[in-house]
């Protein structure tokens, strides 16, 4: 096999700071990188091999291979998915993130425990 895995997924974002807070707070990562003046930032999710990379603006420097896409336009991602430690938990999580900033789109019971809600910037998550 060549490949050990997935690397990262890279997100444009129109606050920086509130995108940070938002994956910070609401997922519990931490910022393990930070380039171009804090305006790109590499956060990782403790005990996971994860990572989610954010980008505000395209600060002189830094490739730009979305072009003219702008926050929140997916380009064919559908989703991003994140595991609960805790199913029973759902309910919980789904108001902390909303409290961040998301909206809540659907939740699919009781076939299964998993959400889906839209980040700051638009982007789809499941929980």
């Amino acid at each position: 096999m060549l490949f050990d895995g997935l690397k990262h997924v890279h997100l444009k974002v129109n606050d920086i700071d509130r995108s940070k807070e938002f994956y910070t707070l609401g997922f519990g990562m931490t910022v393990t990188a930070s380039q171009f003046g804090g305006k790109v930032v590499a956060l990782t999710t403790p005990g996971a091999g994860d990572t989610l990379t954010l980008s505000e603006g395209v600060p002189t420097g830094m490739l730009d291979f979305a072009g003219d896409s702008a926050a929140g336009d997916s380009a064919g991602i559908d989703h991003i998915g994140f595991v609960l430690k805790d199913t029973a938990k759902l309910d919980e999580a789904i108001e902390l993130l909303i409290s961040l900033g998301a909206t809540l789109l659907c939740t699919l019971r009781p076939d299964k425990e998993t959400a889906f809600l839209r980040d700051p910037d638009g982007y789809v998550i499941q929980i």
